[in-house]
């Protein structure tokens, strides 16, 4: 803050309060970790299970079918795979990132690329 680097953990609640006598300028930044990475729901949940999740950093990545080469519903991405990450200007968008994997087509076929985008975007 100001100038003066502060590590901080954020605890198990997932709250982080930063206390002290604040002045007018103050600032705050922030830095998070926006690597991709996948995440996977609790296999005991029946309505999720065999579903996985691209996140980047606080955001949730979505595969969408305007976004594939082939139709969404014969496309398979297996959580692990290796993401590759690139900026891109899409169509009703603007600039955007693209989070992609390696995927396959159902039931088998060759490989072609999955893309993920913010699922705000």
């Amino acid at each position: 803050m100001n100038h003066s680097a502060e590590r901080a953990v954020v605890p198990a609640h997932g709250y982080l309060l930063v206390r002290r006598e604040w002045r007018p300028g103050d600032e705050v930044r922030l830095r998070l970790d926006v690597t991709p990475r996948w995440t996977v729901p609790d296999r005991r949940v029946d309505a999720v299970r065999g579903c996985a999740a691209i996140e980047r950093g606080p955001l949730v990545c979505c595969f969408e079918q305007a976004d594939q080469a082939v139709r969404l519903d014969e496309l398979a991405v297996s959580a692990g795979t290796p993401l590759d990450e690139r900026a891109v200007t899409a169509d009703g968008v603007g600039a955007a990132i693209q989070v992609v994997a390696a995927g396959r087509r159902v039931p088998a076929g060759p490989e072609v690329p999955a893309v993920a985008i913010p699922y705000f975007q």
